[in-house]
């Protein structure tokens, strides 16, 4: 082991400029920068160039930038004026007209954009097939830009679609899952503050946050200020999370009174309580939580989320995650002895008892919807800050009662119903986002399942087969800051061609596991590629869940289920792939959207040109492809173990880095000892590449 860490890491260079890279999907990203095919055309003043970063340069100082222009650069027209009523809009948008939604500029360019990579590992070279190098060299020649049509590209583009897609991995290396499986007890600002840059960044963002307030209190109480009166005047009216506060102080000492997994209440235990939920740092602790936590978990709606109305379960439980969020270490530290406190409060509430003794016009969907979502961050955080007696609690007796919950209200089936005949009289905000973020909140509980049986074999307590869930709508509708808005959003994406390929995430996983979609039906591979990063990510979760249990299985029946997931995982990762050369998502923008004049690192995590706008970035499933190469070694690990069924004998270390079969030590294993030895073990047989 210590040998691989010395060995030198290999660089690939961009066929297209000196820039080198030691990940694939790094200079896979890279790559979209250079336009391919087509000439692209500035929207400003027409000149057509054939480079896409040639053409951005040129719009940096375009003299028709300045200029005003009548229609939009693509020529769409502005949506109708909508007159969204007032009660479905609790939140003021002051617009006369909704926005017109369509890719950026920079961005709605020519289709023909494309990923090059040269096979450098055993595991890429593997999904070659039948294509050998001289077949594809071309593509890797510059003077290729300035070519319009090639017949070659034909013969390797997939059915339907006239740009060239090589079979290329999306990963060949764990770089997230690696660090996440590497401790047993991490926080969670450790596991998920997914790079050193977006940590420094966010930290940051905070501080400047912090400041900010600090400056209109002191700007409050300076003398001779015209508004000092009046500031003060305010500074004597209670805070109005006043009330919120004491409720949750309340509630902590009532459970504290009766419960056998929380501190003994003293006075001074009160006290801390006090000074640890006071209005102040609730709202501080709030605002954390929508910049360090709300990317990774978007699933509550920020845009309506008001604390005063939140029940104050979830409002303490976002409270815990925002404090372990915190850059000040003393906030991360008084959290601790809270964590069991929260939890009791949300796992004693009366929904969590049998479900069907309650009677039918007393249950709230909506209540049980927020609870169920107090429940996924307490189970976050105790699963990352927790003792090991309350991790264990969690995997065995909490989650199996948030299973539960969902499934006695048939929370699995939820999907949303007319989008496609909405009209602006009758479209309403609170009940379209109520529904979706039921969605998305069955969405992470099937997801945090899987990461039960992923990182700790951990049996799964649901299935594939009861997921009649929609699959998460764009991220454009969901963030949208006003009812018109998302309106507008909602009626671009039914009105785009693929919404006829709609499915459930039930029919999704089917598709996947049983179409040769990219040459049968490359309607669905588009669709899929349209779906985006979150939707993927959440496909190929469900894939690593069947892979397991493929695994599991003693006879040689296993071996029928394998050609069904490679034949998905080949699908996955042509969607996966195609998400490059397609310019938008159902007519919306990309949520990974770039900005010019961005780093690398910042290009990566994608953080927003705004400041208020960090909640808006993609979370650590942007790592969706490292969940790919988990089911690609999963996979291989169950074809070598039935190879060595059939020769009578294991066969030891290849060239491909597959040693034993995957045999997992045994189940509910917390110190995730199994997944840290198969991608150690994979990376053993890179020889060394990306441990450097």
């Amino acid at each position: 082991m210590g040998t691989s860490r010395k060995s030198r890491t290999r660089r690939v260079q961009c066929s297209f400029c000196p820039k080198t890279f030691t990940r694939t999907e790094h200079l896979q990203r890279h790559l979209g920068s250079h336009g391919v095919g087509k000439a692209v055309e500035c929207p400003e003043c027409g000149k057509e160039f054939m480079r896409k970063d040639v053409m951005k340069r040129h719009l940096s100082k375009c003299q028709f930038k300045l200029k005003p222009i009548a229609n939009s650069p693509d020529g769409s027209q502005p949506l109708p004026s909508t007159n969204i009523p007032q009660q479905d809009n609790p939140l003021p948008d002051g617009l006369s007209e909704p926005p017109t939604l369509h890719p950026d500029s920079s961005t709605a360019q020519s289709s023909a954009e494309t990923q090059f990579l040269l096979p450098e590992t055993p595991t890429s070279d593997t999904i070659w097939n039948d294509l050998d190098f001289e077949s594809v060299q071309f593509l890797f020649d510059p003077t290729f830009l300035d070519r319009d049509e090639d017949p070659r590209l034909q013969q390797i583009a997939p059915s339907g679609f006239g740009v060239p897609c090589i079979n290329i991995d999306p990963a060949d290396t764990f770089h997230f899952l690696e660090r996440i499986s590497s401790k047993e007890t991490a926080s969670l600002e450790s596991r998920y503050a997914c790079s050193l840059y977006e940590r420094e960044w966010a930290s940051q963002e905070l501080k400047n946050d912090m400041l900010e307030q600090d400056a209109l209190i002191t700007e409050a109480v300076t003398p001779g200020n015209p508004v000092a009166v009046q500031s003060l005047d305010r500074s004597c009216v209670p805070h109005p999370l006043l009330e919120t506060a004491h409720e949750i102080i309340q509630q902590i000492k009532t459970v504290s009174q009766r419960s056998a997994i929380t501190h003994k209440w003293t006075p001074q235990l009160e006290k801390d309580c006090t000074r640890f939920f006071s209005p102040g740092n609730i709202e501080r602790f709030i605002r954390i939580y929508w910049i360090a936590w709300h990317p990774h978990y978007p699933v509550i709606h920020k845009p309506t989320f008001c604390m005063a109305d939140t029940p104050v379960h979830l409002t303490a439980a976002m409270c815990i995650i925002g404090a372990c969020f915190s850059p000040n270490e003393n906030d991360r530290i008084t959290a601790k002895p809270w964590l069991n406190s929260v939890e009791e409060i949300v796992f004693t509430n009366p929904y969590f008892g049998d479900i069907i003794l309650h009677d039918e016009a007393t249950v709230n969907v909506r209540e049980i919807v927020q609870l169920l979502q107090a429940a996924y961050c307490v189970s976050t955080f105790q699963i990352s800050e927790g003792s090991k007696v309350s991790r264990r609690r969690i995997r065995r007796q909490r989650f199996n009662m948030v299973v539960s919950l969902a499934r006695d209200l048939n929370l699995f089936n939820i999907t949303h119903r007319n989008l496609d005949n909405l009209h602006e009289n009758n479209f309403c905000w609170a009940s379209f986002i109520a529904n979706e973020e039921c969605i998305r909140t069955m969405l992470f509980i099937y997801i945090h399942d899987t990461a039960f049986a992923i990182f700790t074999n951990y049996p799964p307590r649901t299935r594939i087969q009861e997921m009649s869930l929609d699959m998460a709508c764009p991220e454009t509708c969901f963030q949208a800051s006003s009812a018109r808005e998302c309106f507008a959003a909602i009626k671009t994406w039914t009105s785009h061609p693929l919404w006829k390929c709609r499915m459930r995430l039930r029919q999704v996983v089917e598709v996947v596991l049983c179409s040769d979609i990219i040459s049968t039906t490359p309607e669905i591979l588009a669709y899929l590629s349209h779906l985006g990063i979150l939707n993927l990510w959440i496909v190929c979760s469900a894939l690593i869940s069947e892979t397991l249990q493929i695994n599991s299985l003693l006879s040689s029946s296993a071996q029928l289920h394998l050609q069904p997931m490679r034949r998905a995982i080949h699908n996955w990762k042509t969607a996966w792939n195609q998400r490059y050369m397609i310019q938008d998502n159902f007519g919306l923008p990309k949520e990974e959207e770039k900005e010019e004049g961005e780093g690398e690192e910042q290009r990566r995590i994608r953080i927003p040109a705004r400041p208020g706008d960090s909640w808006r970035r993609v979370g650590f499933f942007r790592n969706a492809s490292e969940y790919w190469l988990l089911v690609h070694v999963l996979i291989e690990r169950v074809e070598e173990q039935q190879r060595g069924r059939v020769s009578g004998s294991n066969s030891r270390d290849g060239g491909n880095g597959i040693g034993r079969p995957y045999t997992p030590s045994r189940c509910d294993e917390a110190a995730m000892v199994d997944l840290k030895n198969l991608i150690a073990e994979h990376h053993r047989g890179l020889g060394g590449f990306g441990l450097g």
